[in-house]
């Protein structure tokens, strides 16, 4: 309702009383009751829904289930995506741990610095967690049972090995096995 037609309805049905005791007093009376009862409704108009029949029904639906599937196809293609890429990374990091074989401790050191690793035990653990990642998506895919297998017991081989053996590093990786076996 716009303010126009407020104020008209103000003007044709409201009055200012002059003595608005004794108005009240004799308001319900049955006389002249018929003339101060004024009925004022706003035009309503009634907004139909239309109601689909139900071969539309079935179209709709058969579009949900389009676009659940493309959804569904979507997130397989991004899931293979993600898998190769961890599949690639895991060839990477292999190949690094190939590549250490038979290289002096400085240059081993080096290559673990470029890929940001602290020593070699740090990138044996990335490719123990790429692999069972890889298992894990790989089982989720193809429905399989989520066999989460249990952590392997951490191995502290240098605590065996006596400190005069050992160099600097040596030393310090030894200390770093002492602090995570207790």
């Amino acid at each position: 309702m716009a303010e126009p037609q407020v104020a008209e309805l103000m003007r044709e049905h409201c009055y200012i009383s002059h003595n608005y005791d004794n108005e009240m007093r004799h308001y319900l009376d049955w006389t002249g009751l018929e003339d101060r009862d004024h009925l004022i409704q706003y035009p309503f108009t009634e907004h139909i829904v239309p109601e689909k029949s139900e071969e539309e029904l079935a179209k709709i639906a058969e579009r949900k289930k389009e676009s659940g599937r493309r959804l569904q196809e979507q997130a397989a293609k991004m899931r293979l995506d993600k898998l190769v890429k961890k599949e690639e990374n895991l060839a990477y990091y292999r190949d690094l741990q190939q590549r250490l074989e038979g290289q002096t401790k400085k240059e081993i050191r080096r290559l673990l610095d470029d890929d940001e690793f602290r020593d070699e035990a740090a990138l044996e653990r990335k490719i123990k967690d790429i692999e069972k990642s890889i298992r894990k998506s790989r089982n989720k895919d193809l429905g399989g049972p989520e066999n989460e297998e249990e952590e392997e017991a951490p191995t502290f081989p240098l605590l065996d090995v006596p400190d005069d053996r050992l160099d600097a590093e040596g030393l310090k990786q030894k200390r770093h096995q002492r602090l995570m076996k207790s």
